[in-house]
């Protein structure tokens, strides 16, 4: 039989498949049960589902999966903004025949276009490892301008001699169309960046549970946490870590930010960094609160 271990958090956050490129996948978060060696248990709304732990992120608060949603959420926005960036400046096809056509437009429509891949016709697939990987990045075409020196029925000719498909150059007319198509794209970048730094402070399941940067979570119910956080033979750290499963039942979050301490928070409250007799201390004032809400 397969060893099952208490989880690391209480929570993980798991990825939907990504729709498109310029879209991103939806986000959930799903309680942990136990983990095995290379998985983890959760319950994904209520049907339990067994996950890779390299394919899911530790969601330790509910501050963390508050943040989480805020940071992705400014990273959705700023990928539509720029796609819409591209699809105001138009692919250079849609340009041609709103200007007349080969026989009318001018040959070129302007002196320089954007290469990128286009918002509306990107024919793809996405390893899991994509999920989050912004257009340019890796395989995809990166955002660069280049300059137009003519266009034939299909194609663009760049001043280098070399050819691109109409469909993935898009026609800036000046200076200014090319800048705000670029804060776009920098936009996006910044705003997935942001969101990345998030998710590498806190770790999938597989690189939390090789650095131990989160103590392992016992699986109590609140009556046994409140019973061995005051029980006499409990070390302190014991009495601790059971503290947090009442805390946490009384409407805290509690962070640990180092072997040490703890950071404790309920809505706008703001307490410690706490140590572990500070906790304990804590939780004894809201555990009969607590666990009459339970019931």
């Amino acid at each position: 039989m397969t060893d099952r271990h208490d989880p690391l958090v209480p929570h993980v956050l798991l990825a939907a498949p990504r729709p498109a490129l310029y879209d991103l996948p939806d986000l959930r978060r799903a309680a942990t049960r136990y983990h095995t060696t290379s998985t983890v248990r959760v319950q994904d709304g209520e049907q339990p589902a067994t996950v890779r732990q390299h394919r899911v992120w530790c969601l330790p608060t509910e501050q963390d999966w508050r943040e989480v949603q805020e940071t992705y959420g400014a990273w959705r926005e700023a990928l539509h903004a720029f796609a819409n960036r591209l699809r105001d400046l138009g692919p250079y096809q849609a340009r041609l025949l709103e200007a007349g056509g080969l026989k009318q437009a001018p040959n070129p429509l302007a002196p320089t276009v954007a290469l990128a891949d286009h918002p509306d016709d990107w024919h793809g697939f996405f390893d899991p490892d994509d999920l989050f990987l912004l257009p340019g990045d890796q395989r995809w075409r990166p955002l660069v301008r280049a300059a137009v020196s003519a266009h034939t029925p299909k194609m663009v000719r760049l001043a280098n001699d070399s050819l691109v498909a109409q469909t993935g150059a898009f026609p800036c007319p000046d200076e200014a169309a090319w800048e705000e198509v670029q804060a776009a794209f920098t936009a996006a970048q910044q705003a997935r960046d942001t969101f990345q730094s998030h998710l590498a402070r806190l770790g999938t399941y597989a690189e939390a549970l090789a650095d131990g940067r989160y103590a392992p979570q016992r699986a109590l119910t609140l009556e046994q946490a409140a019973q061995e956080m005051t029980h006499q033979d409990a070390t302190l750290e014991e009495a601790a870590q059971a503290a947090l499963t009442v805390l946490l039942a009384a409407g805290y979050d509690a962070l640990r930010q180092d072997p040490a301490t703890w950071l404790v928070w309920r809505g706008d409250e703001t307490l410690g960094p706490l140590d572990a007799a500070a906790v304990v201390n804590l939780a004894v004032r809201g555990a009969g609160e607590a666990i009459a809400d339970s019931r």
